[in-house]
């Protein structure tokens, strides 16, 4: 936040070195129109769960001086949390970037508090350890030996650069893998012949000779019923003409 005031030139309205004047001059309305701004800038980068025991001033100074004796922590326990924080931070499945991010913020607000942390000269060696250290060792085990195998100077930057490269290669290599299985399932299915239907002739045929056939309990001939047997009710008069034409019995089927 301070970092920002700065840029915009707006610093010396939380500190008290830009102070307003006279209520009837032009620069006054101004100066409330900026310092009304700047509340809105405070109270915004707040975390929301914390605003609502802000009590919002008209002041930008007031408002932050009543922050820093609220929130404020001595540098000392502020700088051994983030090396605690940073020791501990580990990957975690995140992405490299989202990573390193946190990481970052961390190293951020450490120099910030330590002056000395960015002027020391191993610095960059620290940052580049406390990388590495956090990485997934199932996944960027083999990476890390390579890079601390190697003679020549490594930045951090370098080292960012190879763990990325690395993270795309696995993650294309994994897409193939799970690809490769898909593939041969379809392959190993192979389409069913169609089961064509017999012609209508050929199934009306079966289905007259597996037709159960009616049998006269009387007689024991077969096309018939009792009910219908002319043994039992009579034979009718053409009956005996059908059967000298023919010349043979008439089998009643």
């Amino acid at each position: 936040m301070i970092n920002s005031l700065r840029t915009k030139r707006k610093l010396g309205f939380i500190d008290g070195t830009l102070k307003r004047l006279s209520s009837d001059s032009v620069e006054a309305e101004q100066w409330d129109m900026v310092n009304a701004m700047i509340i809105g800038w405070i109270y915004s980068s707040v975390e929301p769960k914390l605003r609502p025991s802000i009590s919002l001033v008209d002041s930008a100074k007031a408002m932050w001086a009543s922050l820093q004796r609220r929130f404020s922590v001595n540098n000392d326990t502020r700088v051994l949390q983030l090396l605690a924080d940073i020791n501990n931070c580990k990957q975690d499945g995140d992405t490299v970037e989202i990573f390193f991010g946190r990481l970052k913020v961390m190293w951020d607000d450490l120099a910030d508090l330590d002056k000395g942390f960015t002027c020391c000269c191993g610095t960059e060696k620290i940052l580049f350890h406390q990388f590495l250290m956090g990485f997934d060792n199932s996944r960027f085990g083999t990476t890390h030996s390579n890079i601390l195998s190697q003679q020549s100077e490594i930045n951090l930057d370098m080292v960012y650069s190879q763990i990325v490269q690395e993270e795309r290669y696995l993650n294309v290599m994994r897409g193939a893998e799970e690809r490769i299985p898909v593939m041969g399932l379809s392959a190993t299915t192979q389409p069913q012949p169609l089961q064509h239907s017999a012609p209508k002739t050929e199934q009306a045929a079966a289905a007259k000779f597996s037709r159960p056939t009616t049998m006269c309990t009387h007689c024991g001939k077969t096309g018939h019923e009792a009910t219908s047997c002319f043994y039992l009710i009579g034979f009718p008069e053409w009956y005996n003409d059908k059967k000298s034409n023919s010349g043979r019995p008439i089998s009643l089927r």
